[in-house]
């Protein structure tokens, strides 16, 4: 079942795809995604992969995204995104393990 799913939302994202192309401007254009893969990972990690939890971080997000159109410098959002990542990344692994710094035993002389 789950090779058959696969297969059928590929196909239908090839289809998606196809409709694109062959519409009005008969090619890809550029804007089509800006990166919006990259914050669905942020959203679901966020999240913790909670249904509820991801429907409130992608409404913060979302938020984000429209008001980086507004503020100056442009990528300033692209950059919250960034340091919320990391953030969020870095105390997962400060809070799953211990970090510890081994001395060595001074030598008896």
């Amino acid at each position: 079942n789950t090779i058959l799913v696969m297969m059928l939302s590929g196909a239908l994202a090839g289809l998606a795809g196809m409709a694109e192309i062959s519409g009005v401007v008969h090619r890809l254009q550029e804007r089509i995604s800006p990166g919006y893969g990259f914050t669905g990972i942020i959203v679901a990690w966020l999240a913790k992969l909670n249904p509820f939890g991801v429907i409130i971080v992608s409404i913060l997000f979302g938020a984000l995204i429209v008001a980086g159109r507004e503020i100056q410098p442009a990528g300033l959002a692209l950059l919250l995104q960034g340091i919320i990542l990391f953030m969020v990344i870095s105390s997962d692994v400060l809070l799953h393990y211990k970090i510890s710094i081994a001395r060595k035993a001074p030598e008896a002389a």
